[in-house]
């Protein structure tokens, strides 16, 4: 393990679903740019603050798939840039592979009646080509049923001088392991069962640790109950645990 201590990723929240902060990232790539991974609606205020402790030209949420705890605070966002900051209501962007923009469109402007100059989409291929991007791959996931087929991503991040991978909500870890970075931020809700829609440190745990030999490992998105279970354990096996 590294142990750099870098943190290249700041938290709105690191809950699971059904905490009072979900898990929700940002970070700056530059000066005029703020980028969101996810927008849960109970992270709102704490999103608020960071936008106006240092207003940035452009503003990109990030999405890795269409869960309400990963998407239900854009309309909030978008409505609040455009009515009480009438000078950034163009500054929001949507960043996402291009079948998760296509169901995004459809929440955003039929079923929530935005308008469609109230935000803009940027397909995650168009992001990787341009210049100077923060955005260096999406990583196709598994997280639930077939239904969410080719709907979770997680994704490989420039931001500074470090490759940064995070991992969105996955019950997989084979798409990340062979992926070289400095820190992965990494799913650890710990669920079981042949069906489990989140990693867990039983089953997956020991892979955690290998792959901490390379990297700094964080893990995230995890209820107070499991993050304070598991707590002992991870912090020695020389792992991290995100946090706000």
């Amino acid at each position: 393990m590294s142990k750099k201590f870098k943190k290249a990723l700041h938290f709105l929240g690191t809950g699971d679903a059904f905490s009072r902060h979900p898990n929700n990232a940002y970070f700056r790539p530059d000066e005029d740019t703020l980028v969101f991974i996810d927008f849960d609606a109970r992270n709102f205020m704490r999103a608020k603050r960071e936008i106006e402790r240092k207003v940035p030209k452009r503003i990109y949420v990030l999405i890795t798939h269409m869960h309400n705890d990963h998407v239900s605070g854009i309309p909030t966002l978008a409505e609040w840039l455009r009515y009480k900051c009438p000078d950034y209501s163009d500054s929001l962007c949507i960043c996402a592979p291009e079948k998760i923009l296509v169901y995004m469109a459809k929440e955003l402007f039929e079923y929530r009646n935005l308008s469609d100059d109230m935000v803009t989409f940027v397909t995650t291929d168009a992001m990787c080509r341009e210049e100077k991007s923060w955005l260096i791959s999406a990583v196709p996931t598994v997280h639930v049923g077939e239904h969410f087929e080719g709907l979770c991503y997680g994704y490989l991040l420039s931001i500074g001088y470090l490759r940064v991978l995070y991992s969105g909500d996955t019950r997989s870890l084979d798409p990340f392991l062979p992926i070289s970075c400095d820190e992965f931020y990494c799913d650890m809700s710990n669920f079981s069962g042949p069906d489990r829609p989140h990693l867990s440190w039983e089953l997956d745990g020991e892979a955690l640790v290998r792959k901490a030999d390379d990297c700094d490992v964080y893990v995230m998105h995890m209820s107070r109950e499991v993050r304070e279970a598991l707590r002992e354990e991870i912090e020695g096996a020389g792992l991290f645990i995100a946090k706000v």
